[in-house]
């Protein structure tokens, strides 16, 4: 269970109480949009909206988390909806998806477009077909993440366009502000859309979130305490959490229980607020979960056996920092809980405040990144004997053992793909001129064997993170392989032409 659904909901029950009503009330609605800045409690709302519409008879999915580096069209999340539904659904999705990217570079872009479009509508029939029974909602939260940066309009016009032809089913998104909000308003008609801002708690609420906490961790922290967390976390919910759990965990800085708080605010201003202190004592590297908090600012989602090559534990030890970790309010389980990530505000203080301090030099974040390549090129190079098995497997005369083997080798493919992503992003990061070889070997075989642009094109866009990085001779490469590119894809317009 998140550490979420245990917590009485506080501050937000106008903006809850809201969204429940228009969900059982307006047969118009849509999509629900809630937009506010990083730890302002978005997710924890989400968890309020699952419990309070299981509540009245709606039918909710799991929070679908776009925080991963999975989301890179509006198909990839279309696959995580298609999961919510039937089984037959999301192995019947898989496998028209994997043939749509297999026809991208073979079909001309109308062809293409029609195909893609054919296969939303089998979703859009599979979700108005499950939500004839009851009335549906979809949960997914950080959507700022969703999709590569030079599409994102067109994957959100894509998400209005399939919003548009649900019969009975609502879409709950939550993120930062982005530009899902103004793509989102010019497809839809006041009735259609609902857009929310959430703000800082005002100071009761933040007594009561506090009152809160001690009861759940059944700890008492002390009207001084109490007082300096009040003032200092300026009603930002995640602050208040760093405040109480981490005095619960006596992890807390000596400033914060001996400081006057007249006096601590000039203190804060030489060293970065309030948040950089909250994440500043990870510094001493004093537990296995502060290794663990680090290695997830960069390369996550992790699950239990990742842990352990990377961290260099047993696998008792990486199970039990797996479990233990997710009691921590800045970890949250994904992908159906077998992986974790990190909460993506902490992620960001990590990276400004600690890396910062202890490694200027990012040869540490190097070395992690050398060890990290070596284990996802090894975990893709494991995946291949898996497939060619299979592969041997569906020549046999049953059609539906042959449908499932079908199934079970596109989900190693995407297996695949993501550590493949992985593997050469670290590797870039770790040694640029070395990396970039190893990715133009790599990206350039696929490119030559595979039918999927799409997936080219995100080991692309990988490589070019880093084309200040690599020398003269490798951005000359990377230019004539774009190029290859840009021209197959002018050689499908001009056939059609």
């Amino acid at each position: 269970m998140s550490e979420l659904n245990k917590l009485e909901f506080v501050g937000r029950a106008e903006h809850l109480n809201r969204i429940i009503s228009l969900v059982q009330e307006s047969n118009k609605l849509r999509v629900v949009l809630v937009e506010g800045r990083g730890g302002i409690g978005k997710t924890w709302l989400l968890h309020a909206l699952k419990s309070g519409l299981n509540q009245v008879q709606i039918g909710t999915s799991e929070i679908i988390d776009c925080d991963i580096p999975v989301f890179n069209d509006a198909e990839d999340l279309y696959t995580q909806i298609a999961k919510q539904l039937y089984y037959y659904t999301y192995k019947e999705w898989l496998l028209r998806l994997r043939k749509l990217r297999e026809d991208e570079n073979r079909l001309s872009q109308i062809a293409y477009e029609q195909e893609r479009r054919q296969l939303e509508k089998f979703l859009v029939d599979e979700i108005n077909r499950k939500s004839s029974q009851q009335r549906l909602v979809f949960l997914i939260d950080t959507v700022e993440k969703l999709g590569q940066a030079d599409i994102r309009e067109q994957v959100w016009e894509c998400i209005g366009d399939l919003c548009h032809q649900l019969e009975n089913a609502v879409f709950i998104l939550a993120g930062r502000p982005s530009i899902a909000h103004q793509t989102l308003e010019k497809s839809f008609k006041e009735e259609e859309l609902t857009y929310l801002e959430l703000n800082e708690f005002t100071h009761e609420d933040v007594q009561t979130y506090i009152r809160c906490k001690e009861e759940q961790l059944h700890f008492t922290l002390g009207q001084e305490l109490v007082r300096k967390i009040i003032v200092l976390s300026g009603g930002s919910p995640i602050m208040i959490e760093f405040g109480v759990e981490y005095a619960y965990r006596e992890v807390i800085p000596d400033w914060l229980e001996s400081e006057d708080i007249e006096t601590i605010p000039s203190r804060l201003k030489k060293t970065g607020g309030f948040e950089a202190e909250m994440v500043r004592h990870i510094t001493q590297l004093r537990t296995s979960m502060d290794r663990l908090t680090l290695l997830l600012s960069r390369i996550y989602p992790l699950d239990s056996c990742d842990i352990a090559n990377l961290l260099e534990l047993s696998t008792e030890d990486a199970q039990r920092l797996f479990i233990d970790a997710q009691s921590y309010f800045f970890i949250k389980p994904v992908i159906g809980g077998s992986q974790i990530s990190l909460h993506d505000i902490v992620r960001d203080l990590v990276e400004k405040y600690v890396w910062a301090d202890i490694d200027p030099d990012l040869e540490w974040r190097k070395r992690d990144s050398r060890i990290a390549a070596k284990y996802f090129e090894q975990k893709d190079y494991d995946l291949g004997p898996q497939k060619r098995i299979l592969e041997v497997q569906r020549y046999c005369d049953d059609s539906h053992k042959v449908a499932n083997i079908e199934f079970m080798i596109e989900e190693v493919k995407q297996l695949r793909e993501f550590n493949t992503t992985r593997w050469l992003w670290n590797a870039l990061y770790a040694d640029p001129i070395t990396g970039f070889e190893t990715w133009h070997e790599v990206t350039d075989r696929i490119r030559r064997q595979s039918k999927k642009f799409g997936f080219v094109n995100q080991l692309l866009a990988i490589a070019k993170q880093f084309e200040t990085e690599i020398n003269p001779d490798q951005q000359f490469k990377l230019i004539i392989f774009e190029s290859k590119i840009v021209h197959a894809l002018k050689d499908k317009s001009t056939k059609e032409n």
